[in-house]
């Protein structure tokens, strides 16, 4: 099976497409005059675990801009990665 990230959205939006992997996409949303306002990064992380730092590398180069920026992923999924890492069977 295969994975992938998906943006949908109803009614009237201007997205400008800044940058895109099989692991995110990055866009800038647009105000009225067709300039950036904020900008939205989805992530989709590195399934393999030796390949988590990548991820977190990833989501640390794309913030390159002075614009407000949301990061949107599965963040749960990464905090109880780290925590169970150094965990002991009971």
């Amino acid at each position: 099976m295969k994975w992938g990230l998906a943006l949908l959205w109803k009614g009237h939006v201007d997205l400008s497409l800044r940058s895109w992997t099989q692991n995110h996409f990055k866009v800038d949303c647009l105000n009225g005059e067709g300039h950036a306002s904020w900008r939205m990064v989805c992530i989709y992380e590195h399934l393999e675990d030796k390949n988590k730092w990548r991820t977190w590398d990833l989501i640390k180069s794309l913030h390159t801009s002075p614009l407000p920026w949301l990061c949107l992923s599965d963040f749960k999924k990464f905090y109880l990665m780290g925590k169970s890492k150094g965990a002991t069977k009971k």
